[in-house]
């Protein structure tokens, strides 16, 4: 690694560097990117060619267009809130499988570097810098680091055949493969913890990766291709849900995704000093990844899952029924025994 110039570790060379590509990414999406808003009067005007004095006018105006864009952003955050809370039946259940998924990939790729450092190969981060065990905590790091690289390399090689397995075996039964795949991988590192295991099972991590990335965001578009079958399953289409396109429903997904980052930040650090134990990581991600499996059972992906659902209720309704004049029925009888005696 190669220390800043301006002073300072590695690690300020790092962010650094990651903050000079953000400002990069920003002024570029900024001066660059335009778009004209649906239904706006100026939609069907000619674009024309900015000239020197334009650019210039753009750039003094910079700081009034983040001034509203922030506004617009503030505006859309309760329509968001009210579509995470009133998001349709089918949606609430694959919002669910969302959060344990990335619950159990989280669990793994945020904390995944530590436990190879000191389960692995068994170094200390706080360590003298210098030492043997801060220096055995690094290489642990170094490995968990390309443990993760072949964990994304895995994840892109997937994603070229993913269509393939999934016209053979289904949407839900991929995700479900990629999970259990996920969880096996999890379970064996709890108990076999060698640089060559890390390598390994790291591979196995980023099918799980890749379906997670994919799939339920096909899902979603596949549920608004035909939102009266889908949407409206438990009753008919409310105003927010019809006025609602696919990028607020894929938004409200997304809650799902950092609502797990929440999660796991606030909870592993407390489960970590509890069990005075880095392997909790993997623990809790193996566990996760179990309940990912089972909430992706219940996931909706095709009309045959809600005719199920749909006579499932109508027989539950049905012994329900059965068992009220049942009871209806012992209840006269002995009713009538007593009064005859």
């Amino acid at each position: 690694l190669v220390d800043c110039p301006l002073g300072g570790g590695p690690e300020q060379a790092v962010f650094i560097l990651l903050f000079l590509l953000f400002i990069s990414s920003l002024c570029v999406t900024m001066f660059t990117a335009k778009e004209n808003a649906s239904g706006d009067k100026d939609s069907q005007l000619p674009t024309l060619k900015p000239s020197r004095r334009s650019r210039i006018s753009i750039c003094e105006c910079v700081p009034g267009a983040c001034l509203h864009s922030i506004v617009a952003f503030a505006r859309t955050v309760p329509k968001g809130l009210t579509s995470s809370f009133d998001a349709p039946f089918v949606l609430k259940r694959l919002q669910v499988a969302h959060f344990f998924m990335w619950s159990a990939l989280f669990c793994y790729t945020m904390f995944f570097s530590d436990f190879v450092g000191e389960e692995v190969y068994h170094g200390q981060p706080h360590g003298m810098i210098g030492s043997n065990e801060r220096r055995l905590y690094d290489e642990g790091v170094r490995m968990g680091s390309m443990g993760l690289l072949i964990q994304c390399i895995t994840a892109a090689a997937f994603s070229i055949v993913m269509e393939t397995v999934v016209k053979r075996i289904g949407e839900r039964r991929t995700l479900q493969l990629s999970m259990a795949l996920f969880t096996i991988a999890m379970t064996i590192l709890m108990f076999v913890k060698t640089p060559f295991m890390v390598v390994m099972m790291s591979s196995l991590t980023g099918f799980a990766n890749a379906a997670a990335n994919s799939l339920p965001y096909t899902l979603v578009g596949a549920y608004h291709e035909k939102r009266e079958i889908f949407f409206a399953f438990e009753g008919p289409l409310t105003e927010s849900v019809r006025s609602s396109g696919v990028g607020v429903h894929m938004a409200a997904l997304d809650t799902s995704y950092f609502l797990a980052q929440i999660v796991l930040s606030a909870l592993m650090g407390y489960i970590v000093h509890i069990t005075h134990s880095v392997t909790a990581y993997i623990t809790c991600a193996a566990l996760l990844g179990v309940a990912a499996y089972f909430s992706l059972n219940r996931i909706i992906v095709s009309e045959e899952d809600l005719q199920k659902i749909q006579t499932s209720r109508a027989s539950t309704r049905v012994n329900s029924s059965r068992t009220q004049g049942n009871a209806k029925k012992s209840t006269a009888g002995k009713s009538h025994m007593l009064t005859s005696v």
